[in-house]
């Protein structure tokens, strides 16, 4: 993994912690760089705005379901994406 790719991680771990006791709304650029050991300087070299860094955390899900090319897409494997998906609910 490169390190731009280590530092958006970084970013998008930071920012799912920070959902976790804080609604998205509240979130600030600034205080996420901060709590990501990083400057906002370096979180807007790599994203836009904090709502871009969501939509980066789905399509890193979304890439990692479709990579696999034995998926059956089978109630079950369907139902699984779902639950994947629905762990992201604190970005509303």
């Amino acid at each position: 993994m490169s390190l731009n790719e280590l530092s958006k991680q970084a970013f998008a771990s930071t920012f799912e912690q920070m959902l976790e006791t804080t609604p998205m709304d509240k979130i600030r650029v600034t205080h996420l760089a901060k709590d990501a050991g990083a400057t906002p300087q370096a979180f807007y070299y790599h994203f836009h705005d904090k709502y871009e860094l969501a939509a980066w955390i789905y399509l890193q899900d979304y890439e990692s379901i479709i990579e696999d090319d034995t998926q059956s897409f089978s109630a079950q494997e369907i139902m699984s994406m779902m639950a994947r998906f629905e762990k992201r609910i604190n970005f509303s």
